[in-house]
């Protein structure tokens, strides 16, 4: 929809044809729809805390030396202290 445009639905809005179906339902299929909706909500906004983290620490990790560089054969760090001590 743009501006003053309205869209019209043939059996009304999209949501009143969810609550229509939802009210159907017996009142155990409306907990799982509930226990669905609050987890598609969770998983919204477990993403946007990854995606903000991420963004917060691009210019951290973005610096020289912010990540410790590992040896290639066992994994462990070069030099803990230098980590430790910024040395």
């Amino acid at each position: 929809m743009h501006g003053d445009q309205v869209e019209y639905y043939p059996m009304g809005t999209p949501h009143d044809q969810l609550l229509q179906k939802i009210s159907r339902l017996s009142p155990e299929r409306v907990a799982e729809v509930e226990d669905f909706v609050d987890f598609i909500a969770q998983r919204d906004t477990d993403r946007e805390l990854v995606q903000s983290a991420a963004r917060a620490s691009e210019a951290a990790f973005s610096k020289p030396g912010a990540i410790p560089k590992t040896t290639s054969t066992t994994g462990q760090l070069e030099s803990p202290t230098a980590l430790r001590f910024g040395t």
